[in-house]
């Protein structure tokens, strides 16, 4: 049980600096302090779910090799209990808006992310 419930600004602020990262290393050494082992990610752009830390640092893999130089944005944040949800918007190289979305995450015992849900275009 958790003993103090984890601040959802800096949860959801430490997953996306960590996911803006460039360097593979750095960015799946703070991943890693983020998101949990056995984490579940679903996204609409994903057939399968993700299941488990590494896939999830592979997907991070992906995005910055695929969309180099994209950057992801932290909108609103908000939570309760164990449970927060966050804005996001994906820009482009030169800045301008590529797409906008919403993540919903649950926080396990460590107050890390054991379950993140994507919604947005």
């Amino acid at each position: 049980m958790m003993t103090q419930r984890p601040d959802p600004q800096a949860v959801a602020t430490g997953l996306f600096d960590a996911w803006n990262n460039p360097a593979r290393d750095a960015r799946h050494s703070a991943l890693s302090q983020v998101v949990s082992d056995r984490l579940v990610y679903l996204d609409p752009h994903q057939e399968d779910r993700s299941l488990g830390q590494a896939a999830y640092l592979a997907l991070s893999d992906q995005f910055h090799e695929v969309m180099a130089g994209y950057t992801l944005e932290l909108g609103p944040v908000d939570g309760h209990h164990n449970i927060i949800r966050f804005g996001s918007v994906l820009r482009d190289t030169n800045g301008a808006v590529f797409s906008k979305g919403q993540f919903f995450a649950v926080l396990d015992d460590q107050g890390r992310i054991s379950l993140m849900a994507a919604f947005g275009a």
